[in-house]
C-alpha cells in the first residue's frame, strides 16, 4: 500500500514532464512553420494567424460544449497582463527567427527559466537546488550556443533574448491563473487579448503595404494559408499543455528547464529542412541543455 501511495504520488510529476516536452516540441515546429510562412507574408500576418487561428478553435470548442456561462471576469486583468507579455514574445521571437537561424532563435526564446530563476530570487521565494543547478547548466549551453566572436553581438541576439524575458512575464503568470481557472478558459482568454492586440499591432503599420502580402491570399493559395493554420495548431498545442504541466505541479521553476528540449527540434529542422550544420560549441552547449532537461527531473 505503501509504495502504491508513492506510484500515485509521482505521477502528477511525471506526467508534467510529458507535457512540458510535447510542449517543447509545439514551440520549435511553430517556429519553423512560421519561418516558412515568413518567407511569403509578413510578420503581422503571422502573428494574426499565430493567434487568430487557436482563438477561432476555443470559440467552436466552448460552443459545442455550451461552456460560456462558466467563464468568469475574475481574472480578466491577469490573462490581460501575460496576453501582452505573449504577444510581444511572440512577435520578437518572429522577428529573429527572420535573422537568425531557427535553432539560434529557439536558444534565446528558451531562456525564459533563466529569467525565472532570477525573479525567484528577487522575490526571495525558494528555489530548490537540483532545479537551480539545472537553469544554470541551460545558462552556459545557451552561452556557448550564442557563439559570439570579438564581443560583438548581433542585435537580432538582443532581441531573442527579449523574446526570453518576455516569455517568462507570461510563464509566471500561467502558472498563477491555472491555479485559479480551467486551463481552457485561461487559454481562451489570453488567445482572445493576444489576437486583439495583434490586431491593434497590425492597424498601426502601413496598410498599403500590408495589402501586397495579403495578395497570395487572396488569391486562395492554399499552400500558404495551411502554413499559417499549422503556426496557430502548434501554438495552441504549446500553451494547451505548458498549462496543463503547471496545473501539476507547485512551483514552475521545477520544470520549466524542460523548454529547453524545444531547441533541440529545432535544431533538427535546421539540418533537416534548411542544411544548417551546428558547430562543436553548439553542439556542446546542445548537450549541457539536455543535462539541463533531464536533471530538472526528481
Amino acid at each position: 500500500m505503501k509504495a502504491l501511495k508513492l506510484i500515485k504520488g509521482a505521477l502528477p510529476k511525471h506526467t508534467a514532464i510529458i507535457y512540458m516536452v510535447i510542449s517543447a516540441v509545439c514551440i520549435a515546429s511553430a517556429g519553423f512553420f512560421a519561418k516558412i510562412a515568413m518567407q511569403y507574408t509578413s510578420v503581422q500576418i503571422t502573428l494574426l494567424a499565430r493567434f487568430g487561428v487557436p482563438l477561432l478553435l476555443l470559440i467552436l470548442f466552448f460552443s459545442f460544449y455550451q461552456r460560456w456561462k462558466q467563464l468568469k471576469f475574475t481574472y480578466a486583468k491577469t490573462h490581460f497582463i501575460r496576453a501582452f507579455f505573449l504577444t510581444l514574445a511572440q512577435f520578437l521571437l518572429f522577428i529573429s527567427i527572420i535573422h537568425l537561424s531557427l535553432a539560434e532563435a529557439t536558444v534565446l526564446y528558451s531562456t525564459g527559466p533563466i529569467f525565472i530563476a532570477i525573479f525567484s530570487f528577487f522575490k526571495n521565494k525558494k528555489i530548490n537546488l537540483q532545479s537551480l543547478i539545472a537553469v544554470l547548466l541551460g545558462a552556459v549551453g545557451v552561452a556557448l550556443m550564442m557563439h559570439i566572436e570579438n564581443g560583438i553581438i548581433n542585435p537580432y541576439v538582443i532581441v531573442g533574448l527579449l523574446s526570453g524575458f518576455c516569455l517568462s512575464a507570461s510563464q509566471l503568470l500561467l502558472h498563477s491563473a491555472t491555479k485559479k481557472e480551467k486551463n481552457s478558459h485561461v487559454m481562451l482568454f489570453v488567445y482572445l487579448f493576444s489576437t486583439l492586440l495583434s490586431l491593434i499591432y497590425f492597424g498601426l503599420i502601413n496598410i498599403e503595404e500590408e495589402l501586397k502580402t495579403l495578395t497570395p491570399m487572396l488569391s486562395f493559395s492554399i499552400p500558404i494559408i495551411g502554413i499559417l493554420i499549422l503556426v496557430g495548431l502548434a501554438s495552441l498545442g504549446n500553451q494547451f499543455f505548458r498549462g496543463k504541466a503547471y496545473q501539476q505541479v507547485k512551483d514552475p521553476a521545477s520544470i520549466a528547464p524542460l523548454i529547453y528540449i524545444s531547441i533541440l527540434v529545432a535544431g533538427l529542422y535546421d539540418i533537416f529542412f534548411y542544411n544548417h550544420l551546428p558547430n562543436i560549441e553548439v553542439i556542446i552547449g546542445a548537450i549541457l541543455i539536455v543535462t539541463s532537461a533531464l536533471f530538472s527531473k526528481k
